[in-house]
């Protein structure tokens, strides 16, 4: 019985060396794959060493190029700054001449509004200058000459009657100067288209007329011939002269008496109109107006401008009293 703990003991003893036998192989192999590694770690050092001073050269290198590197940004800098400079001095001279421009714009819009007064007072030139050649237009005949018959005189006292013809080169004004003449007339009067019933009044039946205006109680017969004129110079010779002074030789002829264009001078926007009175009884003329028209408006004016004229003056001369 007491050599059975002797023997656990033993047991026990051997089992802890065999442990700690064990440890220390195990450390030994680690220390000897630890050993074995040394060499690699001290080639890596070496060489980490080794790449130091190259590192070191970058780091210099690097550093010795920051200074060229700040002076290039400088010269960037100072570039971008004189850019800058250009930049806004040409910003100042587009405002320098915008201002300029609008201070043109100004001035154009100034001239254009005084234009518009001067167009303004242009037109209202304009209008006065119509108005006054529509007054010039209508201005009275310019009666020229006046001839009577001393050795005819009218009778006051009976109420005569007249037979109002008148020649031109257009029947459609002749007709007007008749309507307007008989229309101003103050005693019995008739339109010389009317009386003939356009029959023209000619040698073979020049008695007849005169006969007949006698039987009708006709005293006078009015004759007015229309001379539209363009040119002073130019002389245009009538048709069908006669050597008859008389109303019968003066309105004779072949052709149509509204067609009719005696001898005339042309001139410029000038109407010259030669009004006779004839006396029947004796078929001689007793009185003679010559007038003339400047500047009318139109053929029909001057014919109406002038019959009134023309009633007027032979009214002062004792005709249609």
């Amino acid at each position: 019985m007491s050599k059975s703990p002797r023997k656990n003991a033993i047991h026990r003893v051997s089992f802890c060396l065999s442990t700690y036998l064990v440890s220390v192989l195990s450390i030994m192999s680690r220390l000897t794959a630890y050993l074995v590694s040394v060499p690699r770690n001290m080639s890596r050092l070496t060489a980490y060493i080794v790449s130091v001073p190259s590192i070191m050269s970058r780091l210099t290198a690097y550093l010795d190029s920051v200074p060229r590197n700040m002076s290039r940004l400088t010269a960037y800098r100072n570039a971008m700054n004189r850019i800058i400079s250009r930049l806004t001095a040409y910003r100042n001279a587009m405002n320098g001449i915008i201002s300029r421009l609008t201070a043109y714009r100004n001035a154009m819009n100034r001239v254009i509004s005084r234009l518009t007064v001067y167009r303004n007072a242009m037109n209202r030139v304009f209008t006065v200058g119509v108005l006054l050649l529509c007054l010039v237009a209508c201005v009275s005949p310019s009666v020229v000459k006046v001839w009577s018959d001393e050795k005819h005189e009218v009778d006051s006292k009976k109420a005569h009657q007249y037979i109002f013809f008148v020649q031109s080169n257009n029947q459609i004004n002749s007709r007007v100067a008749m309507d307007e003449l008989v229309r101003l007339s103050t005693h019995k009067s008739i339109q010389g288209y009317l009386y003939t019933k356009g029959d023209p009044i000619n040698p073979g039946n020049r008695e007849y007329y005169k006969s007949k205006m006698k039987q009708d109680g006709y005293d006078y017969v009015v004759v007015m011939s229309l001379v539209d004129s363009a040119m002073v110079e130019t002389t245009v010779t009538g048709g069908n002269p006669s050597s008859d002074k008389s109303f019968y030789g003066d309105y004779s002829f072949n052709i149509d008496p509204y067609a009719y264009n005696p001898s005339y001078e042309r001139e410029s926007k000038v109407f010259s109109i030669v009004t006779s009175v004839y006396y029947i009884e004796t078929g001689n003329k007793v009185w003679v107006c010559e007038s003339r028209v400047f500047n009318p408006s139109s053929i029909e004016q001057a014919v109406k401008e002038t019959s009134k004229e023309v009633v007027k003056k032979m009214k002062r001369n004792g005709f249609m009293n």
